[in-house]
């Protein structure tokens, strides 16, 4: 059988375009940059559409439907084109019937990219279930996820501490360790932007490491923006019932510019309702080693934190910073008040 390539653009005037190849009883996903083939899930076909939208093929049809292999793809082609020309809701669900059925449940047809976990100190440590989240909604989605066990830290406390060449002995590890990667995930806006913004300052008299360094920053992604801007997804079909308010963490809110997108991630999880702190934008306190130098005026910034978060009358504070959540958790805890603290990655692991 001959090769022909078939383009979809499907759901919603081509949020999702993929191409999909059948030749010499193969089937295979070609994706492209606009979409995301998410493979077999349980005895269904799933695809999913930048705005997190799916599509739904039941295995158990495909046998029962003949619908002539590539011509049933010229008619789903076809149906597509027209949805999008009347404006009428796409249907999402569409059982079809391949002539290499067979060879279909067999490939797997996701060719993903490799993502690489850079799971930071403070979740290795303390936070280990936010390390999983962060790869259950991954793998979800239909990525390959490792996790470079060789991976230590990425110098940001020697280097806000002021030791700078015990923070270059680290990101040249890091360096090391991260070089063949296709991308880095960090559930962290601080460890994200040390790998991103600083490795620049830290390298400027070592050529060799600054090109490395600047070769690296493209591929390293914080984990909201990840899914937003690679991804390209906002549901990822979390449930979670509770009412939330979100802290912008510094570095990811100054440094990143991360805002907005975690907001929108919370906002297509169902049964979450999301209020906003009068003072989101407001440091917690923690900043490393700031809370152990100056513990009162941490405590003091924790507090006022506190009495924001408070206002809201939310049960969880999300953040996408671990190191935000812990000083806030302690507060709290200190406070003797029943809210507790979630990465923005346990939210959206939610089922």
């Amino acid at each position: 059988m001959g090769v022909e390539r078939i383009h979809l653009e499907s759901i919603r005037r081509g949020e999702m375009a993929f191409s999909l190849q059948i030749s010499a009883g193969q089937a295979l996903v070609m994706q492209n940059v606009r979409g995301r083939a998410v493979a077999f899930k349980g005895n269904q076909l799933v695809f999913a559409s930048l705005d997190g939208g799916r599509m739904t093929f039941p295995l158990n049809e495909l046998a029962a439907n003949s619908y002539g292999g590539i011509g049933s793809l010229r008619r789903f082609r076809e149906r597509r084109q027209s949805e999008n020309e009347t404006g009428e809701e796409p249907q999402r669900t569409h059982p079809f019937h391949f002539t290499v059925t067979k060879a279909l449940q067999s490939v797997f047809l996701l060719m993903a990219a490799r993502v690489s976990l850079f799971v930071t100190c403070i979740v290795d440590q303390m936070f280990p279930k936010v390390g999983m989240a962060v790869v259950d909604v991954l793998e979800r989605l239909g990525f390959r996820v490792d996790f470079p066990e060789g991976q230590t830290c990425c110098g940001q406390p020697a280097f806000n501490s002021g030791y700078r060449e015990e923070a270059r002995e680290v990101a040249r590890h890091f360096l090391d360790v991260f070089r063949d990667v296709d991308y880095i995930v960090v559930p962290s806006g601080s460890c994200c932007s040390m790998v991103a913004h600083h490795f620049e300052d830290i390298f400027d008299k070592e050529p060799e490491n600054l090109g490395r360094a600047r070769r690296l920053e493209p591929k390293v992604y914080e984990f909201s923006r990840f899914l937003l801007e690679v991804a390209g997804v906002e549901d990822v079909g979390a449930k979670f019932d509770e009412v939330v308010t979100y802290h912008d963490s510094c570095h990811a809110l100054r440094e990143l510019r991360i805002k907005d997108g975690p907001r929108r991630l919370l906002g297509s999880v169902r049964g979450l309702e999301l209020r906003e702190m009068d003072a989101a934008e407001e440091c917690c306190g923690f900043g490393g080693t700031f809370s152990v130098k100056f513990a009162e005026v941490s405590g003091g910034m924790a507090r006022n934190k506190i009495d924001s978060i408070l206002r809201t009358g939310a049960s969880t504070v999300v953040s996408i910073d671990s190191s935000c959540l812990m000083q806030l958790q302690g507060a709290l805890s200190r406070a003797g008040l029943p809210i507790r603290t979630l990465h923005l990655a346990e939210v959206l692991a939610s089922r």
